[in-house]
């Protein structure tokens, strides 16, 4: 073999060690992940179906953290690619009093994938990324008490077409929702957003819950479509708040809300009515150039003041 042979050969063993794939979780069963969390491992899995129900309660026996409520922690990480989950998703079970919810110590994510039946993350802790962008929820998706310490939450591009509830949850940094599509109802009462809130570009085709919702960042709705009910009463926004550009539908009431930052609803389409009643704006008073008015819109602004205790009045919009 000459040398000009002996240097191709290199360089072809160079460079199919710079293309190979990292380790993937072998099977595709519930059984194949239990066994690889079990020893403390990466799960990392791509283009598999599976028809088995995914429960994650039953991976590492739990510990009693209150009253008939157990916590199991999952040392491994967590990676499904572009899969389609025909059973139940849980990292969360209740029965006969006892409840059981899941601590995830690594990642938690599902990139793509399509979830025919329902989900269920209620009271989950996960320390690493949270990534659900491009799934698709075809039944009630659950995320109730969710709390995720990392600051990167993505659910992006996401498609909840039954129920979405992320009320109680706690997201510690920053999520992205941006062009989330919800058919269903939407809740996220009592949420509290750490960093910023990226909501621009949404759908939200039915009854929209922000009621107490806590943003200690940004929070932005750009784009976004509300088209039944929305509500963000009794809430604190302490970063900026933008409505630009959002269309909104027959109800909206942000009431008894409190702005630290700047507020806009530059060029918002309000088709019905907008109740601002009881709510303050301590920065400034709302941006509202080019707002588009329908005749049957209406907007309410009963006691709404701004920082110095003068009232906001329909002449502002």
């Amino acid at each position: 073999m000459t040398l000009r042979h002996i240097a191709i050969a290199l360089l072809c063993v160079v460079a199919a060690g710079c293309t190979a794939k990292p380790p993937s979780t072998k099977g595709n069963s519930f059984h194949d992940i239990k066994k690889t969390l079990i020893k403390g491992e990466n799960v990392v899995i791509s283009g598999q179906e599976f028809s088995d129900d995914i429960d994650f309660t039953e991976i590492i026996a739990g510990i009693e953290e209150s009253t008939k409520h157990f916590r199991c922690w999952i040392p491994g990480g967590i990676s499904f690619f572009n899969c389609t989950f025909k059973g139940k998703v849980l990292g969360y079970k209740s029965g006969d009093g006892i409840s059981t919810s899941v601590t995830f110590e690594k990642n938690l994510t599902f990139n793509n994938c399509s979830f025919q039946e329902s989900v269920d993350f209620r009271e989950s802790n996960v320390t690493g990324l949270v990534d659900f962008s491009g799934s698709i929820f075809y039944k009630t998706s659950t995320f109730e008490g969710f709390s995720c310490n990392n600051n990167d939450v993505r659910f992006a591009e996401t498609v909840f077409k039954d129920e979405a509830k992320f009320q109680r949850s706690q997201f510690n940094g920053n999520v992205n929702f941006m062009r989330a599509i919800f058919e269903n109802h939407a809740y996220f009462q009592n949420a509290t957003f750490g960093g910023f809130a990226q909501f621009g570009a949404c759908v939200f085709s039915k009854y929209t819950d922000f009621i107490n919702l806590k943003a200690k960042g940004d929070i932005f709705f750009n784009y976004t479509e509300f088209k039944d009910k929305f509500l963000m009463n009794n809430s604190t926004i302490d970063g900026r708040a933008e409505f630009i550009e959002a269309k909104f539908g027959k109800i909206n009431e942000i009431k008894k809300t409190i702005f630290l930052g700047i507020t806009r609803f530059e060029k918002a389409d309000l088709k019905g009515s907008l109740d601002l009643s009881g709510s303050a704006f301590y920065y400034a008073k709302p941006a509202t150039q080019g707002m588009i008015k329908s005749e049957e819109s209406k907007i309410i602004l009963e006691e709404t003041y701004f920082q110095s205790g003068e009232l906001i009045l329909l002449n502002d919009f």
